[in-house]
């Protein structure tokens, strides 16, 4: 979180990664990845988490869909 709020993005999109690697049925991590990825103006991989979360979390995937305007 903290490399995010410095806007230091590109390392926080690999600290995120690793993140969902440990634990990858935790939506936090992919949820601030999606974001991350947003405000690199990646929109097709916050789409390919959409995607991914719908599998295992389909609420917090809908709220990123709400938040950002991406469908899956």
């Amino acid at each position: 979180m903290t490399l995010i709020r410095l806007q230091r993005l590109d390392e926080a999109v690999v600290a995120l990664k690793h993140n969902t690697k440990l634990q990858p049925m935790s939506p936090y991590g992919w949820y601030q990845l999606a974001r991350v990825h947003l405000d690199r103006h990646e929109p097709d991989e916050t789409r390919k988490i959409i995607r991914h979360l719908h599998g295992f979390e389909p609420k917090v995937a809908a709220q990123l869909e709400r938040e950002t305007g991406l469908a899956p």
